[in-house]
């Protein structure tokens, strides 16, 4: 679209709209992820009640300002306020495995499949809210949609799902753009863990290996996914580069709670197959 125009309309709308008009602050989220964090504060003490803002200031301290307690909180608020979509569970998901939080991570993905495991209905809710041809749409859409398939075991959804975006990457100028700016580049290691993930659980070691080692070239701090590569190594006979993962795992700074995970995953009893449903104590 005409985006000069679309800008132009905006602002004309801000200064003619009442005070506590919200949906001017919806339109501006829905066109641009970057606004300043007052302009979120400003919608969430408009709309206190409302999951959506509080959820997208989340995913702005999550994956541009790195601020995984900042998104957990928000992330957290924004599910204590009953979302009619799954979006911030996945979100939640993602981070909690990062800081090392696997029952949080577990639970999730349990309420997930329990309450939200219709993908088509968080896929007309963000067609609505932002439009069927927006490329940065899609791009979140597919991340959704393959966290969703992957927590209901449907593993070659994932691997296509994830592939389309990965896929994108290549032929859209904007998604590049927002890459390089790290916009995005902590969700594409988050997909490429959902995408390890599936072809783990597909059997197909080589593959899985392939998409941990896209995710650690992202963030080469994520120690689960050291875990899982290391896991997929050993399934290659690669026994020594499984040693080395392990061995960056262990060298982590998650608290002590995450140790035991690290054991049970080298005794072979927390893997791919069995990671969202294994009970460390």
């Amino acid at each position: 679209g005409d985006m000069a125009n679309f800008e132009l309309l905006i602002n004309s709308a801000a200064q003619r709209g009442p005070d506590n008009w919200t949906t001017i602050y919806y339109t501006s989220l829905a066109k641009d992820l970057g606004p300043a964090l007052e302009q979120f504060d400003t919608l969430i003490d408009l709309r206190p009640d409302d999951w959506y803002p509080v959820y997208i200031r989340g995913v702005v301290y999550y994956h541009t300002a790195g601020n995984y307690d900042l998104a957990r909180a928000d992330f957290e608020q924004a599910i204590a306020l009953y979302p009619n979509v799954n979006v911030p569970y996945l979100s939640a998901t993602m981070l909690a495995l990062r800081q090392g939080r696997i029952p949080d991570a577990q639970g999730y993905v349990e309420t997930v499949v329990r309450e939200y495991p219709d993908i088509t209905t968080t896929m007309r809710a963000l067609d609505a809210l932002y439009g069927e041809s927006d490329s940065m749409t899609r791009y979140g859409a597919y991340f959704y949609s393959a966290g969703t398939y992957l927590a209901l075991g449907l593993y070659p959804q994932v691997i296509e799902d994830a592939t389309t975006v990965i896929t994108a990457l290549d032929e859209d100028p904007a998604l590049e753009v927002l890459l390089l700016s790290g916009a995005i580049s902590t969700n594409l290691a988050d997909l490429y863990t959902l995408q390890g993930l599936a072809y783990c659980n597909l059997d197909d070691p080589a593959n899985a290996v392939t998409a941990y080692t896209n995710a650690l070239a992202i963030t080469p701090d994520f120690a689960v996914v050291h875990l899982l590569r290391a896991q997929s190594f050993q399934a290659l006979g690669q026994d020594e580069d499984a040693a080395a993962d392990f061995e960056l795992a262990v060298d982590h700074t998650l608290g002590s709670d995450f140790d035991a995970w690290i054991a049970a995953a080298l005794a072979g009893d927390w893997t791919c197959e069995t990671f969202f449903e294994y009970d460390v104590e």
